[in-house]
C-alpha cells in the first residue's frame, strides 16, 4: 500500500501509514552539543535564502534514525555553526520520534532564514530508502549529506563550495574526517588507520578523475559520503543510490559516478567528524555489508561490463569473487552453513577464476569449526591506491 503523505504545519512533510588537523572550533562544539535544545543560539546571523532561478543554492540532507534526537541535535548544530550556511535542510526521519520532531522545530525558530523540511516516515523505510528520500527532497544547486550522528567542520561547506564554484568541472568535492566514539572521544590513531586503509593518506589536494580502478583495487570507498558536496544534477544522473547495495550506498554512488567518467576535487583536511558505533561491526552488519558488496559488483559488471577497460574488468571480476568468500565466511562464522554454500554457488558467474588462497584456507577452517584468533594472518592485504598528481 502507498504510504499517503500529509503536510504539517511549517511545511513538514509526515509520513501516515509507512591544514590536515581539526581546528579549535570543534571543542567548543562538543561542549553545546549537550546543552538542552531550548539554548540553542547561532554562531552567525541567519541569512536570507541565497536563490538561483526560484531554488536554494546549498542543501544539507540529514538521514535520520528515530531515538537519536541529541545526536540529531549535534548534527544540526554543527551545520548552522557553518561559516557559509546552506540555504536549506532537508531531515529524513525514519520512524517517529516527537522529541527529535522538537529539536527540528526548535531549530527553525532559531533560524527562519533558513528553509528547514521534515519528512517523517512513521512507517520505517529502511536504511538505504531514507537516505534515498533525504537527497531526493532537496532543491539545492549543490548538495551534502550528513548522518544525523557525525558532524560538519565549521568550514566545511565553505570550503568546498568553493572549490566546487571555482573547478565547475568537477562534479564533487570531499576532505577526510576524524572519526570519534560515542562519547566524542577524537580518535586520532584510528582515524590514521582509516586514512591508510582507504588510501586517503596518499591523496594530494586538486582535481582527479578516471578513478574506476582505485575504488576496485581498495577494501574501502576513499570518499566519505559524510564530507562530500555535489553538484545536485550530477546525482539525479545517477539516480542518486542505486538500489542494488542498500548497505553500501556510498559504493554503488562513487562507481556509478566512475562510470560516467566524474571529475572530483579533494581538500586533504579534516572537515568532518564520524560516529564509530559498537553496531557498525556486528555480525548482522557484516553480512549484509558483504552481500550489499557482491551485489554491487555483480550488478555493476552487468550494467557497464562491456565498457571497461580489460584491466578494470578483470580486477571487478576478481573483487567479485573476493566479496563472494568473504559473504560465505561471515555466514559461516554465524554456523549459517546452507546460505554460505548458497552464496559460493554464485562464485563464478562472472566468469573463472579463484579467489586469493588466504581466504580460502579461512573458509575451510571455518568448515572444519576452528575458530582462531591465529587465522587473522591470512587476512586480506590492503591495497594502496595510486593518484596522479595534479
Amino acid at each position: 500500500m502507498n504510504p499517503k503523505i500529509s503536510v504539517r504545519p511549517g511545511g513538514d512533510v509526515g509520513m501516515e501509514e509507512a591544514a590536515d588537523a581539526l581546528v579549535p572550533p570543534f571543542a567548543d562544539e562538543r561542549n553545546q552539543a549537550a546543552a538542552s535544545p531550548d539554548t540553542l543560539e547561532s554562531n552567525a546571523a541567519s541569512p536570507q535564502p541565497r536563490l538561483k532561478e526560484g531554488h536554494p543554492l546549498i542543501s544539507a540532507a540529514i538521514p535520520a534514525v528515530r531515538n537519536r534526537s541529541l545526536y540529531l541535535q549535534s548534527s544540526l548544530q554543527s551545520i548552522f555553526r557553518q561559516t557559509l550556511l546552506p540555504d536549506e535542510v532537508v531531515i529524513s526521519m525514519d520512524g517517529k520520534d516527537e522529541t527529535s520532531i522538537k529539536v527540528v522545530e526548535r531549530f527553525r525558530e532559531a533560524h527562519p532564514g533558513v528553509r528547514i523540511v521534515l519528512c517523517v516516515n512513521e512507517n520505517p523505510v529502511g536504511e538505504w530508502a531514507n537516505r534515498r528520500k533525504a537527497f531526493e527532497l532537496t532543491t539545492g544547486e549543490f548538495v551534502a549529506m550528513l548522518d544525523d550522528d557525525d558532524m560538519w567542520h565549521p568550514e566545511f561547506l565553505e570550503k568546498a563550495y568553493g572549490c566546487l564554484a571555482a573547478h565547475p568541472d568537477c562534479g564533487f568535492c570531499f576532505g577526510k574526517y576524524l572519526l570519534i566514539d560515542c562519547g566524542e572521544k577524537e580518535l586520532f590513531k584510528m582515524s590514521e588507520d582509516v586514512d591508510v586503509y582507504t588510501g586517503r593518506d596518499q591523496l594530494k589536494r586538486g582535481k582527479y578523475g578516471d578513478f574506476l580502478y582505485d575504488i576496485l583495487a581498495h577494501e574501502a570507498v576513499p570518499f566519505p559520503l559524510s564530507c562530500t558536496l555535489f553538484r545536485r544534477s550530477l546525482l539525479e544522473k545517477a539516480d542518486f543510490f542505486p538500489p542494488y547495495a542498500p548497505y553500501l550506498p556510498d559504493l554503488a554512488l562513487f562507481m556509478e559516478l566512475a562510470a560516467r567518467s566524474t571529475t572530483g576535487y579533494f581538500l586533504p583536511e579534516r572537515l568532518a567528524r564520524y560516529r564509530v558505533h559498537h553496531g557498525q561491526a556486528s555480525a548482522w552488519r557484516r553480512i549484509h555489508n558483504a552481500e550489499s558488496k557482491v551485489d554491487c559488483f555483480y550488478e555493476f559488471y552487468r550494467k557497464y561490463g562491456s565498457t571497461l577497460r580489460p584491466k578494470e574488468a578483470r580486477l571487478l571480476r576478481k573483487r567479485y569473487r573476493a566479496a563472494v568468500v568473504e559473504h560465505a565466511i561471515s555466514l559461516l562464522h554465524e554456523d549459517r552453513y546452507p546460505e554460505a554454500f548458497a552464496s559460493l554457488a554464485r562464485l563464478f558467474r562472472l566468469g573463472p577464476g579463484l579467489p586469493s588462497w588466504p581466504r580460502l584456507v579461512v573458509m575451510a577452517a571455518l568448515l572444519l569449526g576452528i575458530r582462531n584468533r591465529s587465522l587473522s594472518i591470512f587476512r586480506n592485504p590492503t591495497p594502496r591506491l595510486r593518484y596522479d598528481d595534479e
